[in-house]
């Protein structure tokens, strides 16, 4: 059996405990938001997995993961600091859809966007991983280091980006939105730096995860265009 046929399981074994834990855990609690608490961990632990299934011995594989964990490292940090892990730091839409839809629609919800769609993105944007394992040969150029870190806005953080939307678009509001919907309409800030980091600092690596990464954004897109739509 080759190595990456056997890290894809682990890593789904990883994916299936992560899910399972998310919706039990937002059930006993009523939070509901620790697949968000798990944005910064489950993505690095992925690519290490990869990386270790290829005997650490796939440079590609090392600049993925090592990447990977500078990225969730300081997405931890800036959740913390915006009080995510305190008790009741949950993100305010899902308090908002709770009182817009009936229970067992939120539920619906829970079970399938929040605890297992959003876990599978996270796996998802770490596959250009798996396939660099699986065409270890394959010559795939990769930036020197320093070149690699500046052009990285996962990394070293992208505030023209930032500064850019909070000059030209509100971050909780979109034009035609009402103010009772504002915590509905579009992506806060948090869940964009959430997307952003994950498809460019993980899927603009050379390794052919470019495609995954566009599927992904535009699968989650238009997942919660959806959402917008139905309430």
């Amino acid at each position: 059996m080759t190595a990456a046929a056997t890290a894809l399981p682990v890593c789904l074994v990883l994916f299936l405990a992560a899910t399972g834990t998310a919706w039990l855990l937002s059930l006993l609690t009523r939070d509901y938001s620790w697949v968000d608490r798990s944005w910064s961990l489950l993505p690095p632990a992925y690519l290490w997995v990869f990386a270790v299934a290829g005997a650490l011995a796939d440079p590609r594989l090392i600049v993925m993961a090592a990447l990977g964990t500078l990225w969730g490292a300081r997405l931890t940090f800036n959740l913390a600091r915006k009080g995510g892990y305190r008790p009741g730091g949950q993100d305010y839409r899902w308090a908002v859809l709770r009182r817009r839809l009936s229970r067992r629609q939120f539920a619906l919800f829970n079970l399938f966007f929040i605890s297992i769609y959003q876990n599978l993105l996270l796996l998802l944007i770490t596959l250009p991983a798996w396939i660099a394992l699986r065409h270890p040969r394959r010559p795939v150029p990769v930036l020197p280091a320093p070149e690699l870190l500046l052009r990285d806005r996962a990394v070293v953080g992208d505030r023209g980006v930032r500064h850019d939307r909070r000059g030209h678009r509100p971050a909780t509001r979109q034009p035609g939105c009402a103010a009772a919907d504002a915590a509905v309409c579009g992506l806060d800030r948090l869940h964009r730096e959430h997307l952003n980091g994950a498809t460019s600092g993980l899927c603009r690596l050379p390794t052919g995860g470019l495609a995954t990464g566009a599927l992904a954004a535009q699968a989650d897109a238009g997942a919660r265009a959806g959402l917008q739509r139905a309430v």
